[in-house]
């Protein structure tokens, strides 16, 4: 196993701090609220989309005329 350089969070956060300041905390964040937008922009969507194209949704052809046959 490979010696971690950190200890647990806190020795973590505290080393990152020392060496990279504030930003080095919250370097990657954009891209983390990027795909978080992305994903709750796009999974309803689809969603709404598969439900509408469902017989649950109200959408369903029958090719037959006969009802009680």
């Amino acid at each position: 196993m490979i010696p971690s350089r950190y200890m647990g969070p806190i020795h973590a956060t505290g080393l990152m701090l020392r060496e990279e300041g504030i930003r080095g905390l919250y370097r990657g964040y954009t891209a983390y609220l990027v795909a978080t937008a992305f994903y709750w922009a796009v999974v309803p969507l689809l969603a709404e989309f598969s439900l509408a194209r469902s017989a649950i949704g109200g959408h369903y052809y029958d090719e037959t005329d006969d009802l009680f046959d």
